[in-house]
This record gives structure tokens, C-alpha cells and sequence, in this order.
């Protein structure tokens, strides 16, 4: 019964999650190079992930041809060591699923993996944010191009959501980054307090990185002047240090910063 399960995550050549578990609570899906049975830091990721949703476990089966194999599904501690160990070898690929079956891992036989899930159990399995994994597989699948073209097709399955932006204009409106402008325009015209602003812009700043929405050079810095400075402002009075900004010093310094961010274009 439970290689069924583990044989409904997928399509009918077993070589991508299927439509219909993807489609329940709209998981998503990224792809990164690297297998579960690796030397590098995907299993140690992986266990991050599966601790962050309370699983001590997972449960695997190895894939041939175009189905899951009946009879060879294991359950495997999720620990780095045992994980990288206990997963079988010569097989053309594994399925890898969370005891909850809503967060799993296919690692093929072509090298790479896919992660599919919840927003947080994907993310956790990721060194950077969502859309910079995606942008790095890119690069991965190009430069297997000529040796490996099914990796490219994979790509761009899944390509990034946003497109780097070099200035506020260029920003996506229903982007975290745009909701930062947004709060920073109203800081400055005192229609938001201190205490919401950095609150709310801190929020909106780690949701941007988690998405892995991306910035050109100049205008990121200019976003990092924000966070210096907010982390030079105390929101509580009480807690104010030597060196410590004062709210109109916060207001004015981030009124500079829009002003150089309109100077982008």
C-alpha cells in the first residue's frame, strides 16, 4: 500500500511529480543538482527540512524503467549519515516522501533532484532562496547542454518566477521587494509609525530572500542601507546604545535611500 503512495507522486514515466499530488495545496517544485545518496550538502539539507516538519523518518523506494519497484520500499532514519548510507545504489532513480506524503524528493538517475512540497519544507532544502535555485539549475542545465540535454527541458519546466530587477521600476507590484518600497515610501511620509515600518520591512525582507526574489547590484545595496540602518535604530526607547539612531535620523536616512533608488531609473 505504501508503494501505491509513493507510485502516485508521480507521472507515468516516474521522472516528475504527477499533476495531481503537485495541484493539492499548490505545492511547489524546485530542481537541484545533486542526488539524496550524494557526498555534498543535499542530505544534510534534506534532514533539516524533515526536522523542521517533525519527521524522524522517510519512506523510499527505488524507480526502474518507468515505475516504482514493489517490493524494495524502505524506511530510512533521517539522519545525514544514514541517509547518504542506507539508500540503495543502481537503481535509475529514488522517491523519497516525508510520512506525511505531502513533501517528497525524486534524485534521478542524470544527477539532479527535485524537491516538491510546502513553500518551507522546499526552502529548507535549499542553500539560497527559491528563485536562485532555479536560476542556478539554469546555468547547471546549460553547461550540460551538449551532454545531457533532458536536464535543460527540466529547467525550463521550472524557470524562475521573477527576473532580476535593476531598479524600482522594474520591481514586479505583488513582489515582497515592492511591498519594502511601499513601506519605506510611507515611513517617509509619516503615514506609517517607526515601530510597523521595521517590523513590517524585516518581514517583507526575509520573505523576499526566501523567495529568492533578486537584485542587481546597486540597487540591492541600496536595499542594505535600510537594514543597516534599521539595525542601528532601537524600536524600544529602553534599549537605546551609544551610537543608536534617533527616528527622524531612521526617516531621513531611508528618505536618502529612495532618493538614490529613484536616481536607477
Amino acid at each position: 500500500m505504501l508503494t501505491a503512495k509513493l507510485g502516485r507522486l508521480l507521472d507515468e514515466r516516474a521522472q516528475r511529480f504527477s499533476r495531481e499530488w503537485m495541484d493539492i495545496a499548490a505545492k511547489t517544485v524546485v530542481p537541484i543538482p545533486g542526488t539524496v545518496r550524494g557526498d555534498g550538502s543535499l542530505p544534510h539539507r534534506v534532514c533539516s527540512a524533515a526536522g523542521r516538519l517533525g519527521a524522524t523518518y522517510a519512506w523510499g523506494a527505488p524507480i526502474v524503467g518507468s515505475r516504482v519497484i514493489d517490493g524494495l520500499l524502505f524506511r530510512v532514519e533521517m539522519t545525514p549519515d544514514v541517509l547518504s548510507v542506507k539508500i540503495p545504489e543502481h537503481h535509475e532513480g529514488i522517491v523519497l516522501a516525508m510520512p506525511d506524503m505531502d513533501n517528497a524528493i525524486l534524485s534521478t538517475a542524470g544527477g539532479y533532484s527535485l524537491v516538491a512540497g510546502s513553500h518551507a519544507f522546499v526552502r529548507a532544502c535549499l542553500d539560497c532562496g527559491i528563485d536562485e535555485a532555479r536560476v542556478r539549475f539554469l546555468r547547471y542545465a546549460r553547461r550540460l547542454a551538449d551532454a545531457n540535454p533532458s536536464v535543460m527541458a527540466v529547467a525550463m519546466e521550472h524557470p524562475p518566477r521573477w527576473r532580476s530587477w535593476r531598479s524600482p521600476r522594474e520591481v514586479h507590484p505583488e513582489s515582497n521587494t515592492a511591498q519594502q518600497l511601499h513601506l519605506m515610501e510611507s515611513f517617509v511620509e509619516r503615514t506609517l509609525p517607526a515601530s510597523r515600518f521595521v517590523l513590517s520591512w524585516l518581514s517583507e525582507r526575509s520573505q523576499a530572500l526566501d523567495d529568492g526574489e533578486r537584485l542587481h547590484a546597486q540597487f540591492e545595496e541600496l536595499m542594505n542601507e535600510v537594514f543597516y540602518a534599521l539595525d542601528d535604530y532601537p524600536s524600544d526607547p529602553d534599549l537605546r546604545e551609544e551610537g543608536d539612531i534617533s527616528e527622524q535620523e531612521l526617516r531621513e536616512r531611508v528618505n536618502e535611500t529612495l532618493r538614490r533608488l529613484a536616481a536607477l531609473g
